[in-house]
């Protein structure tokens, strides 16, 4: 649940998988070098000494050949499970004992779409699990939102820190109520700072002016406007909340509105769409529930991926070119796994409703017997089965 390539080589290691083949579409070129590239793989592992301990640990190793560079032998950084270089090794240090090979292969749209209908680079009868990532039609950072509403990072800061202090779920279910809650709060804001503004829009006289509400009072009114904080949550099956006293909700509460009362009227509005979410999915192997503001961990200027927001005539051109893909006689998927990759923010989340209606709709169309019942939506996407963006 966490990454692709982590399913990917532990399918490779039992011999689920004997070929990998990623098609990226036309808008990820900047990332290819070639519209076509296939490597033979043979993965073997080594065993390596600890720096620290000096502990002899198993580390997975492997050697690449393809048509344009010479062979190259790897390891994996066995010092940290989240460092992610490949060490270079010579081939004698990787032991080869359970004969595990495979053929991996990446692929523009077009290449793919040329290759399937001749017919022979995917054979009658071979066996086929298709993936299909929601990323494919786009990528975005949910954090750009913020960036270009002028939210400043110190705010986005504190209150991130606020709601990690102050909700406390384990479950998507909690996740949903707690994000329902936080979004009333900034209808209120919302609704309370418009009447606000157009009292010291509507008169130049001072003495009326100083009859409008000033911040402070503002942060109040709303405040007291919420008195029930504690009940909407606290009645849930599941607690919500990290804390049983009501003093410190309020205290973490009033935290929130002060952050809020000075955003803008459109600022306001980012943050109500962003939301609040779990930072990662109960899935996730040694789970550790964390709420936050939902804007994921691809941040600008700290991720390689390139960013692309498609418009709706482009995600319809898109889905056509999936369907030309799918049409291959000779593609045939025992299986079907679909990747939303909204949680992680990849997905352009305003877009990814249609984004997977389309998919559902060429998938059925494009595969006989592809019937409603038989899909499986897993009970921890973010938002449900409706989906983040049409949460509320």
């Amino acid at each position: 649940m966490q990454k692709n390539d982590v399913f990917v080589v532990g399918a490779s290691l039992t011999g689920l998988i004997k070929r990998f083949i990623w098609v990226w579409p036309p808008w990820d070129k900047v990332n290819h070098d070639n519209p076509h590239i296939t490597a033979y793989l043979e993965i073997g592992s080594t065993v390596k000494s600890l720096p620290k301990t000096g502990q002899e640990v198993i580390v997975l190793c492997g050697c690449v050949t393809t048509l344009i560079d010479k062979k190259g032998c790897y390891m994996m950084n066995y010092t940290s499970i989240y460092n992610e270089d490949y060490i270079p090794i010579k081939k004698d240090e990787c032991s080869f004992s359970q004969n595990i090979t495979g053929i991996y292969e990446e692929i523009s749209e077009g290449e793919a779409i040329k290759l399937l209908k001749s017919g022979n680079w995917i054979t009658p009868g071979e066996d086929v699990i298709l993936d299909v990532d929601e990323d494919y039609y786009g990528c975005e950072s949910v954090f750009t939102k913020l960036y270009k509403s002028g939210v400043k990072d110190f705010i986005a800061d504190n209150m991130a820190a606020i709601i990690n202090n102050m909700f406390c779920s384990f479950t998507v279910a909690g996740e949903i109520i707690a994000d329902n809650f936080y979004n009333s709060v900034i209808k209120i804001v919302l609704a309370e700072k418009t009447e606000m503004l157009n009292c010291r829009r509507s008169t130049h006289d001072l003495v009326l002016i100083n009859k409008c509400l000033t911040y402070v009072q503002l942060q109040q009114k709303v405040f007291n406007m919420i008195p029930d904080l504690t009940e909407n949550v606290k009645n849930y099956q599941e607690s919500v909340l990290c804390s049983d006293n009501d003093q410190i909700n309020h205290i973490f509460l009033q935290g929130l509105l002060r952050n809020m009362v000075k955003l803008t009227i459109p600022q306001l509005k980012v943050l109500a769409n962003v939301g609040i979410c779990l930072s990662i999915s109960p899935r996730t192997l040694e789970y550790q529930p964390e709420m936050r503001l939902c804007t994921s961990y691809n941040l600008p200027n700290s991720t390689t991926v390139f960013f692309h927001s498609p418009s709706t005539k482009e995600i319809e051109h898109r889905t056509k070119r999936l369907e030309l893909l799918f049409s291959a006689k000779n593609l045939t998927p025992k299986f079907i796994t679909i990747t939303r990759s909204v949680r992680d923010g990849y997905t352009p989340r305003e877009q990814s409703f249609k984004i997977e209606s389309d998919i559902m709709k060429v998938l059925r169309s494009s595969f006989l017997g592809f019937e409603k019942d038989m899909v499986h939506f897993d009970i921890n996407l973010l938002g449900g089965l409706e989906g983040w963006s049409g949460r509320h």
